[in-house]
């Protein structure tokens, strides 16, 4: 694990192998998170309680991770869904984004 960054979060009641690395602004919020080997936890990504990242895992910048991440997979942002259409002055439709929880399998 790389040093213990500047302005992240890291409690100490959390397993953090010493070959992740950790980038500025990474909070692990709460007990029994699990960071093993090679993980890499991009800037200003929230990891929740309970969750394991498994080896090799990327969690990508900003990402909330409220689940288990499996070895060697990368997570994203993906969280943006169409609420309703409105209609420009040139009558094109337009569409009005929304942050919502979006997995997709």
């Amino acid at each position: 694990m790389s040093d213990p960054i500047k302005g992240s979060l890291l409690p100490v009641n959390t397993s953090i192998a010493k070959t992740a690395t950790i980038d500025p602004r990474v909070v692990l919020a709460g007990d029994g998170i699990f960071v093993h080997d090679h993980v890499r936890l991009d800037a200003a990504c929230i990891i929740g309680e309970g969750v394991t990242i498994g080896q090799g895992a990327w969690v990508r910048a900003g990402a909330v991770v409220l689940r288990s991440v499996p070895a060697n997979a990368i997570g994203v942002v993906i969280s943006i869904a169409v609420i309703r259409k409105k209609l420009s002055q040139n009558g094109k439709q337009n569409f009005l984004m929304s942050a919502v929880n979006y997995e997709k399998t």
